[in-house]
């Protein structure tokens, strides 16, 4: 089987810096089964940032996030390095001269992270939906649409959210929608 792509290495992650160039593009260049791949910080609650992987496999591949990660688990040096979450993307998003367009990646990083953190609402809401967009001043705004469960007030939503992502560093906007 031909080789037509690699995962492109974690490169932009400040703590990744401390692992050599050429150990990280080794190490990512090792699966064959790997169409094209690209790694970005997700935002975290406790490091600020951390890797994940976004992957998109050769349509004849059985390899699975477990064991891409037992591959990276053995084979990069430092345990910050790691991705702590691999995701099998349909398509790699591109720039129009075909390099990896990582804005919308780590858009999309965000977006995971805030809908995880933002599942802790409960019953607070019937519906919670983030929408991560480009800002010109931020770089990234997340605009997150709750809609209040039956006898909960707004306020009493938007001052969780705030609770939930303050220690968060993606800007965000709270939109309540009291529609019934």
């Amino acid at each position: 089987m031909e080789t037509v792509g690699k995962i492109t290495c974690l490169k932009d992650i400040e703590v990744i810096e401390r692992v050599p160039l050429k150990e990280r593009l080794d190490v990512c260049n090792t699966y064959d089964m790997i169409r094209k791949g690209a790694a970005v910080g997700r935002p975290d609650a406790h490091a600020g940032e951390v890797p994940v992987a976004y992957v998109k496999l050769d349509a004849e591949s059985s390899l699975t996030t477990e064991r891409i990660m037992e591959h990276l688990r053995r084979e990069v040096g430092e345990r910050a390095a790691i991705p702590k979450a691999i995701y099998l993307v349909e398509e790699v998003p591109l720039t129009p001269i075909g390099k990896i367009f990582k804005p919308a990646l780590c858009r999309d990083a965000a977006r995971r992270a805030y809908e995880t953190e933002l599942a802790n609402l409960g019953d607070l809401v019937e519906r919670v939906a983030v929408k991560v967009d480009a800002d010109k001043v931020h770089g990234a705004l997340a605009v997150i649409t709750a809609r209040p469960a039956a006898g909960v007030g707004g306020g009493a939503v938007a001052d969780r959210i705030k609770q939930l992502l303050a220690p968060y560093t993606v800007r965000y906007r709270i939109d309540i929608d009291e529609a019934a």
